[in-house]
């Protein structure tokens, strides 16, 4: 649903209460000129209710913005703690290089011996 067709259903002032106005939802509004294969005029009443009735509770629903960022913000948790990870294995294997004892690893930088390794 875009936003022009959410705007127009939003003008209505009440869920439509006869088939008719129901249809103009599906037909005029979505362009719908069938429903599972079946043209709109042999459809239920009650499919025509339902599938209008989802649509108007759909338009006024809030944007789903929120969602979204949530979406995106999860990935980039999980990258930078498997950075954090990466950057830690890679420390100690470079101590586990040079033969660097538990006790004196606080007092070397990881960068002097990454550079002695590039020597």
């Amino acid at each position: 649903m875009n936003n022009r067709q959410r705007g127009e259903i939003r003008n209505f002032n009440d869920f439509p209460k006869t088939r008719a106005d129901q249809e103009v939802i599906l037909r005029n509004i979505m362009g719908y000129s069938k429903l599972r294969d079946r043209p709109l005029e042999i459809c239920s009443d009650g499919q025509i209710y339902m599938v209008a009735r989802r649509l108007y509770d759909q338009a006024h629903q809030p944007e789903r913005t929120k969602q979204t960022t949530k979406r995106t913000k999860k990935p980039d948790l999980f990258y930078a703690r498997l950075v954090r990870v990466a950057e830690r294995d890679y420390a100690h294997t470079l101590y586990d290089i040079f033969n660097i004892p538990e006790a004196e690893r606080d007092q070397i930088e990881p960068e002097s011996l990454e550079a002695e390794l590039l020597r």
